[in-house]
């Protein structure tokens, strides 16, 4: 397992930015070169980064550039942008609280988190998630107080403010 004291004698990062650069030149990488490739997962992307023969999650090495201890659990990016590594962005949660903080389904018709058309009742339905639980929040003829009622539930039930719209 890679340590801090490694990730550091190998990189250098920006706290501010969330930009790793490397502190060493070695074929090809040169010093001072910004470190980090884009690894698609699903909806989101990562960027990774090589360190000792080993790719290691950028959102990884920066809570234990800072904080000294490798994250054991989940690091959720509060933004949704798994490409934003800057330390302020980044938090240890759950996998529970991790799920409650997802982006946009591309195949999302409403343009928000929760909100669905129900073909059969010619309606806006308005859902949240609570653990396992589905807890629907209503059905509506405005899409406006179907995302209304959704984002007013949110911060009840734990919801990171990620409202989804495009």
């Amino acid at each position: 397992m890679i340590t801090q004291s490694i990730l550091k004698d190998c990189v250098s990062y920006n706290e501010i930015t969330g930009v790793f650069t490397s502190v060493k030149s070695r074929p090809p990488i040169k010093f001072g070169d910004v470190l980090g490739s884009i690894k698609p997962s699903g909806r989101n992307h990562y960027s990774m980064i090589m360190i000792a023969g080993k790719r290691y999650g950028a959102h990884n090495l920066a809570l234990l550039y800072v904080n000294g201890i490798y994250p054991k659990g989940y690091v959720d990016h509060i933004d949704g942008n798994g490409l934003n590594n800057k330390i302020s962005n980044l938090r240890l949660v759950t996998s529970a609280i991790n799920a409650k903080n997802q982006r946009l389904r591309s195949n999302n018709k409403s343009g928000f988190m929760g909100v669905t058309w129900r073909e059969d009742t010619k309606q806006w339905r308005a859902r949240i998630n609570d653990g396992n639980k589905r807890i629907n929040l209503g059905s509506f003829d405005l899409l406006s107080d179907a995302v209304k009622c959704r984002i007013d539930s949110e911060s009840l039930y734990g919801y990171h403010a990620n409202h989804g719209a495009r």
